[in-house]
């Protein structure tokens, strides 16, 4: 079947050569059979200008003949034959009914339309009738109003598609250049143009428009005998070149339709050029035009639009301007007409507005729409119920008759085999629904037997954890009874590290001493239930455990009742950083729990225990996260770090909202400043020692108020606050890099510098600020990962701290992130070239020194220097990359003269005739702008894409 095939297409290529001009032209009787039969507009039409480019090559040669002294028999014969030639072109032209708008649109030869509209007017003015030139003048003023409308907007530039220009002349860059000279020409005939038109308007009369055979004929009868005077001397047959017959056969056109056409011609001229009273005088006086001849036709969508534009009265049928309501109903599933069935939005928004069984056939009438349309992507999962299938074939088999194209088809067979293997029960469904024979469907697309292991029974489970061991079962179990026995068959039982115990609960419940060992692991227990996110099981033994506790009810009950709500906070905040679709109305209802518990506790004093401040600060996180300010500042009168923390973010957030005073938002600033900053502050030990101690009281205190500020700050979860605090504490991490004089290590603030101008801070803990910043990225990257300025500010900090390699991570995921595609040009060129120049560093650090020299071609200033510093490390070190297999992405000539005598250097002559082989390619050849620039463009994107593949890991 291939060979067939391929002999069949060389039998193609081998075959006559289509006709052109030149057959026609010698061959009369051709060109005459082809323009008495309808249905040739196409050929024709390619033919006039092909006719009309012969016209201007031979009147050229004449000119040049007639320069260099040719004898006259010689120029007599070329006059002749450009004579012929353009009685050929106009019959052509003639054949197309004059459609100058036709051959444009068609064949974008504009130049050629130009040729044919010029010497078809100057072969009218030669005529001795006067009434001849009448059309050619109206249609060549016509032509001047096409060329204004359509390069009212200049073209594009040229784009250059030679290498050498010099030597190849570009035939693009000439052409653009010819259609720039014919507009301007144009343009200076416009008020010829214009006159023309409105005498035509002023004195209506009837237009005579020659047909084809008027042009045809001449030719038949007289051309070949004209031809030949320049072959076999005088012939007194033929004694002069033949000229056009324009009474021969003619069409009349009514002075109305004249008149219309004129002045839609005007009226659009006007509107473009803001004389918008002669627009609207002319637009009063227009009228339909009854001719169907293509020129003398106006577009009645366009001319309605002017009615609308100009606030004049349409004489048209109105626009239906009335959108069809969208109900989803059954008529509705089977109208594949609709317009709501042909857009896929309509479509989603069906089965959203549905439900019930017409939601399950709207979402099987969607899937078979989409396969109809080759867009089934991710829709296996909308077919595994058996309904669903069914009503899914049966909309298929509807639908498929409309389908005529064999490879759709083919496509949709593909498609359904898949299918078969993948979705359970659709091969029988198909079969049953009588969707052709077995064979088409194979035996081969059948699903195979899905083996799925159940999870083990609870009580297997019991079985494989239980032990004899009681400290086992300390460990692994939760029933108070078990853990009563175990710890009952320990002489001697010293409680494990891991065991946390809740610190409001043990508080309230560990107050005898020593401590009773079994209610401190009860507690631990019910800690871990709380970090496991269980909240059912934390209540079901939350009672149990309280029971054996044994303390009064009525004193304990709110201790229980904040732990718990306490607990479904926490709940809350994990399930924020897992991007779980949230429950508005469960959230709105817990955070009022949380805000009416508080209330409780504040007035009984319950929050000055230890616990009370954790179960503060989640309560204030839910607040601040749901930006709800007016409680933080308004009803809360617990004094604590967490609580002047809490009511400074909420300020924040109010003084942020658009529309405030941006001095409002300094003062903010400036208060969180003046009342954390002295938190972190690490004074120096040097003194007295009765001095040291008062600073070892003063920086246990600091110690306190650091980790309850940040037991409370990890659970912030709002973007603007985690904005907010991670440029504050970068602020205060560029001040302590200011006073280590190390300023190039600075990292850039998503919020800028909100908090004035850095300075110096000496003595600062920075440990604790790094762990301040670790936790806020680790937060925010959790909410969104792809934010850029987080990103550049997480990059930048770890860059400060040494860490090169997850900075140039950072920095290719910035990049990723902040340009949309990641190929496009940089913004910011001074921003970008930081970003190169670190990034150059981590390359460097992680030994891809050719890596870390290419990247240095992306910097705009200062280049040099870097390319300075990467040739140091690629001449003395051992480098880790691919070497000289990058050469395919040099696009700098400094670049590869610097690597070029490095690699001399080395003796390393395989890599310098490698890197010369793609320096010195014609693409790079610096003639050609455009083509250095696009190969330039190519070149940088495959460095990028090698370099996310370096750092990511990943291979394209």
């Amino acid at each position: 079947m291939e060979i067939v095939e391929t002999i069949q297409n060389l039998n193609e290529y081998w075959g006559p050569p289509s006709l052109n001009w030149f057959d026609y032209f010698v061959d009369g009787q051709k060109l005459s059979k082809l323009l008495n039969e309808p249905g040739n507009k196409e050929t024709v039409g390619e033919l006039a200008l092909q006719f009309a480019e012969q016209v201007a090559f031979t009147q050229k040669e004449a000119e040049v003949m007639i320069t260099k002294a040719f004898p006259s028999e010689d120029v007599q014969f070329t006059h002749r034959k450009a004579a012929c030639l353009l009685l050929c072109a106009i019959a052509c032209f003639a054949y197309v009914e004059w459609d100058i708008e036709y051959l444009i649109d068609k064949y974008n030869e504009i130049l050629s339309v130009r040729i044919l509209v010029e010497n078809f007017l100057g072969l009218c003015r030669t005529s001795e009738n006067p009434s001849d030139v009448v059309f050619a003048e109206w249609l060549f003023a016509r032509w001047a109003m096409c060329i204004d409308r359509r390069f009212r907007i200049p073209p594009p530039p040229a784009k250059q598609t030679v290498n050498n220009p010099l030597l190849v002349p570009d035939l693009h860059l000439t052409k653009h250049e010819n259609i720039r000279k014919m507009v301007v020409d144009t343009r200076t005939w416009l008020p010829q143009a214009i006159a023309s038109l409105e005498k035509y308007i002023a004195e209506p009369s009837d237009l005579v428009v020659p047909k084809m055979q008027c042009f045809l004929s001449p030719f038949l009868e007289k051309g070949g005998m004209s031809l030949s005077v320049g072959i076999i001397g005088s012939n007194v047959l033929c004694q002069w070149a033949p000229s056009p017959d324009l009474s021969l056969a003619v069409t009349k056109i009514p002075a109305a339709d004249v008149v219309s056409v004129s002045r839609f011609d005007l009226l659009q001229f006007h509107f473009a050029n803001g004389a918008v009273d002669l627009a609207q005088e002319l637009l009063k006086l227009m009228t339909l035009p009854s001719t169907q001849l293509p020129l003398f036709c106006v577009d009645n969508k366009l001319l309605h639009g002017y009615y609308l534009a100009l606030n004049v009265p349409s004489p048209l049928p109105p626009v239906p301007t009335t959108v069809k309501e969208f109900v989803p109903d059954q008529k509705l599933l089977t109208d594949d007409s609709s317009v709501f069935r042909r857009s896929r939005m309509w479509r989603l928004r069906a089965t959203k507005r549905t439900s019930g069984q017409l939601q399950v056939a709207f979402r099987s009438e969607n899937a078979a729409k989409d396969v109809i349309e080759g867009i089934a992507t991710c829709f296996r999962q909308r077919l595994t119920e058996k309904v669903v299938q069914q009503r899914f074939i049966k909309s298929l088999q509807r639908q498929l008759t409309s389908v005529r194209d064999p490879v759709k088809r083919r496509r949709i067979d593909a498609l359904l085999l898949f299918l078969c293997a993948t979705v359970v029960g659709m091969r029988e469904e198909l079969l049953r629904c009588g969707w052709d024979s077995p064979s088409r469907l194979r035996v081969l697309a059948s699903q195979a037997p899905r083996t799925v292991t159940p999870p083990l029974k609870a009580q297997i489970v019991k079985l494989i954890v239980a032990s004899d061991n009681p400290f086992w079962t300390v460990v692994t179990s939760f029933n108070a009874v078990e853990l009563k026995q175990a710890m009952s068959k320990m002489e001697r039982f010293v409680r494990p590290f891991m065991f946390t115990m809740p610190e409001m609960l043990a508080e309230f419940v560990l107050i005898t001493r020593p401590i009773n060992e079994l209610h401190a692991v009860l507690l631990a227990k019910l800690n871990q239930l709380a970090e496991m996110r269980n909240r059912t099981e934390w209540d079901a033994q939350c009672s149990i455990y309280w029971a054996e506790f044994g303390l009064p009810v009525q004193s304990s009950q709110m201790v229980m009742l904040t732990e718990a709500v306490k607990v479904q906070a926490q709940c809350y905040s994990s399930r924020a950083l897992s991007h779980e679709e949230p429950d508005a109305v469960e959230d709105e209802r817990q955070l009022r729990s949380l805000k009416k518990l508080f209330k409780m506790n504040a007035e009984t004093d319950s929050l000055k225990i230890q616990g009370g401040v954790a179960f503060a600060a989640q309560t204030f996180a839910r607040a601040l996260n749901a930006e709800d300010w007016d409680f933080v500042t308004s009803e809360v009168k617990f004094l604590s770090i967490t609580t002047t923390m809490a009511q400074l973010l909420a300020a924040y957030l109010m003084s942020s909202a658009p529309g405030k005073d941006a001095s409002q938002l300094r003062k903010v600033c400036d208060t969180l400043n003046a009342h954390i900053t002295p938190m972190f502050d690490q004074p120096n030990r040097n003194g007295r020692r009765d001095v040291n101690r008062g600073r070892d009281r003063d920086e246990r205190d600091r110690a306190a108020n650091v980790i309850e500020l940040w037991r409370f700050l990890r659970l912030i979860r709002n973007e603007s606050l985690l904005s907010l605090l991670i440029t504050y504490f970068g602020y205060l991490f560029n001040r302590a890099l200011l006073a280590k004089k190390r300023p190039h290590l600075r990292m850039s603030l998503p919020l800028g510098e909100i908090f004035g101008h850095e300075s110096e801070l000496s003595h600062l803990n920075i440990l604790a600020v790094q762990e301040m910043l670790e936790m806020f990225f680790q937060n925010a990257f959790a909410i969104n990962p792809a934010y850029p300025l987080w990103l550049r500010s997480a990059a930048d900090f770890r860059y400060g701290r040494g860490l090169l390699n997850e900075a140039g991570i950072l920095y290719m995921e910035y990049l990723l992130a902040s340009r949309h595609p990641l190929l496009s040009s940089p913004q910011e060129s001074q921003v970008e070239d930081l970003i190169w120049r670190r990034l150059r560093v981590c390359l460097s650090h992680s030994q891809y020194y050719y890596l870390a020299a290419l990247v240095c071609q992306l910097i705009e200033h200062k280049r040099e220097e870097e390319y300075i510093k990467a040739m140091e490390l690629i001449f003395s070190q051992v480098s880790l990359d691919a070497g000289a297999n990058y050469s395919c992405m040099v696009f700098d000539n400094t670049l590869a003269e610097l690597l070029s005598d490095v690699y001399e250097r080395n003796h390393m002559m395989p890599s310098v005739d490698v890197l010369y082989s793609f320096a010195y390619r014609s693409c790079m050849n610096p003639e050609g702008r455009d083509v250095l620039s696009r190969e330039q463009s190519r070149r940088s994107q495959r460095l990028l894409r090698t370099l996310a593949a370096q750092l990511f890991d990943v291979h394209f």
